[in-house]
């Protein structure tokens, strides 16, 4: 193969070895813009191993395909952001990783570019997500654990905790029921760590509606809740004996 150093037309040049008029095997082109490509040509086009930088100071290195990125490379952005791993005609698809400059880390599937399939996404303040992924959110099952200890399991939808799910607190409160759009919504079970147990249901993470508060000591409430409150219901002691009544959250005591 002939080496040779061409300048075309719109000032582009190419600086590598030809065979049959073409370009092939290795070889460098530099576009007029200054994007600037080295690497390896087959027949005309870029493929094979090769570095591609642009003008504005992203580059790729890795597996070109008939001009495009495809297989194996790494891309990083001017920003400082870089993705290593899977192409598949200039979009990221397969398995990659993906570091932020802001210090982020994604490590798992891609398809046409985003994160679509299972994945472990770290935050920068420590913050972890580890399941599905869909369009570049959080959808499907997985768990996310929080700096401080705090673990949500189960359903999300749009990034949201949305489905079934167990929320455990680092204080180790425990819910676990529904959720929807992010709040405790639906039919749950809420255990505090002193041994209260309340189960029924909530609404933007309150108790609303009916439900029943059982205490340590046996005692039970069984009725009505508003924001929290008491409503409609009735008190009982530990033996089952009736405390109170509460009509419209007024409590009437029971002699």
């Amino acid at each position: 193969m002939a080496k040779e150093k061409v300048t075309y037309n719109d000032g582009s040049t190419y600086e590598g070895e030809f065979l049959d008029g073409k370009r092939h095997g290795f070889g460098i082109y530099t576009w007029s813009n200054g994007e600037r490509y080295e690497g390896e040509f087959l027949h005309g086009a870029r493929t094979g191993k090769g570095k591609y930088n642009w003008t504005g100071g992203a580059s790729y290195d890795g597996d070109f395909v008939d001009g495009k990125l495809h297989g194996k490379g790494k891309y990083t952005w001017a920003s400082g952001s870089v993705y290593v791993g899977d192409f598949v005609e200039n979009l990221r698809t397969g398995k990659g990783k993906l570091a932020w400059e802001n210090g982020d880390v994604y490590d798992g599937d891609f398809i046409d570019g985003v994160r679509t399939g299972k994945g472990k996404y770290v935050w920068s303040n420590g913050n972890v997500y580890m399941g599905d992924f869909v369009d570049d959110k959080k959808s499907g099952n997985g768990t996310f654990i929080w700096t401080d200890g705090t673990v949500y399991d189960g359903d999300y939808r749009d990034d949201k905790m949305h489905g079934k799910g167990k929320l455990t607190w680092s204080s180790g409160d425990v819910y676990e029921g529904d959720f929807t759009d992010g709040a405790r919504t639906g039919k749950g079970r809420f255990v505090w760590t002193d041994g209260t147990v309340y189960e029924g249901e909530f609404i933007d993470g309150q108790m609303q509606g009916w439900g029943k508060e059982k205490w340590k000591n046996g005692a039970l409430y069984k009725g009505e809740f508003d924001n929290g409150q008491f409503k409609n219901g009735i008190l009982y002691d530990g033996n089952g004996g009736i405390l109170a009544i509460y009509r419209d959250g007024v409590k009437e005591e029971q002699e």
